[in-house]
């Protein structure tokens, strides 16, 4: 019995770990993973998201929590993170440029930021505020699975 319980505890407590993704955001970082141009106003973008708390017909939802252990996605400044990524509004050498925000016309994706109830996914982070364009690059593997581009 005893073999039984700690088994059900072991597979709980490591199951939980095994779906999150750490990622490091950051407008100045070394060697990254991915360089990613974000803004409002990107002309020909690759991708288009319509990202706001009153969005209607959303693809996703999206929360904030300050449970480490409850979130999908982990925003940190970890030495060591899952992936390592650059944004900002103007990059020379981008991999993706994405239009991000609240009056998007035509989006390709929409992700509604939901403060309560129930939620497609959850993200931490260790700065304490999440911009936007922080949450939109947190879910760009959700988005490019969704829009089939991998």
């Amino acid at each position: 019995m005893e073999r039984y319980i700690l088994t059900l505890f072991l597979f709980f407590s490591f199951n939980s770990v095994i779906g999150q993704a750490t990622l490091s955001i950051e407008k100045e970082i070394s060697f990254p993973d991915l360089r990613v141009e974000i803004s409002d106003d990107i002309s020909l973008p690759d991708i288009k998201v319509k990202i706001g708390i009153n969005v209607s017909l959303e693809d996703i939802t999206v929360g904030i929590t300050n449970s480490k252990s409850k979130a999908d996605f982990i925003i940190s400044s970890s030495s060591f993170p899952d992936k390592k990524i650059l944004y900002g509004k103007s990059l020379s050498f981008k991999d993706l440029q994405i239009c991000a925000g609240e009056n998007v016309s035509l989006p390709d994706f929409t992700i509604e930021i939901r403060k309560s109830g129930l939620v497609d996914h959850l993200i931490y982070s260790d700065k304490g505020y999440v911009s936007i364009e922080e949450i939109v690059i947190c879910l760009l593997d959700i988005i490019k699975k969704k829009l089939k581009m991998e």
